[in-house]
C-alpha cells in the first residue's frame, strides 16, 4: 500500500509538496494544499479515504 500510496500521490506536484504519509496515514500541509484536492487525487486512482481527522493545522486520514 504504500508503494501505491506513494505513486499517486506523486502524480500531482503540489500534491506531492504538501503531503507526507506513513503507510496509509496521510499529512496534508493545509497551506499548501486542499484536503479535498488530496481526496479527489486519490479517488481519481480508485482509492477510498477515511474521514478526515484535523490535528493541529494539518489534517490526517488513515
Amino acid at each position: 500500500m504504500k508503494a501505491v500510496l506513494s505513486y499517486v500521490l506523486s502524480r500531482d506536484e503540489d500534491v506531492s509538496s504538501a503531503t507526507d504519509h506513513y503507510y496509509d496515514d496521510i499529512i496534508i500541509n493545509l497551506d499548501k494544499v486542499c484536503a479535498d484536492r488530496v481526496k479527489k487525487l486519490l479517488v481519481e486512482y480508485g482509492l477510498e479515504t477515511n474521514p478526515w481527522r484535523r490535528l493541529t493545522e494539518q489534517v490526517c486520514s488513515g
